[in-house]
């Protein structure tokens, strides 16, 4: 899964954790949009979750509680057979290697 495009949403709350939410745009079918979350360890942003955005347009216009549009794909890409430092660890380095994103990622940390 390589990125195309992500935007800063903002932070948030996960499990207790503040982290800045990345909307990622990919070039994997399974997962054209996921959500990268991103701690703060010293200074630098860290990749600590991946979400991946299974919501229908046609039935999830609203909220529901049918199902979770947001699924967690984190353990799949962190257990991909490349495993060295991980698929994963790649995925947020691009991430953060595009434009603005690092740099957007810690003035929100600095910010809260």
């Amino acid at each position: 899964m390589n990125p195309l495009d992500a935007h800063v949403r903002g932070m948030v709350d996960r499990a207790g954790a503040a982290c800045a939410e990345v909307e990622v745009r990919t070039d994997d079918a399974k997962a054209p949009v996921v959500l990268a979350y991103f701690t703060s360890v010293g200074s630098e942003p860290a990749l600590k979750e991946v979400l991946r955005n299974d919501a229908d347009t046609d039935i999830d216009w609203f909220d529901n509680n049918m199902h979770q549009a947001f699924k967690a794909i984190t353990d799949d890409a962190a257990s991909s057979p490349e495993s060295d430092h991980s698929a994963l660890q790649r995925f947020g380095d691009r991430v953060l290697a595009m434009e603005g994103v690092r740099e957007r990622i810690r003035s929100l940390f600095q910010e809260s």
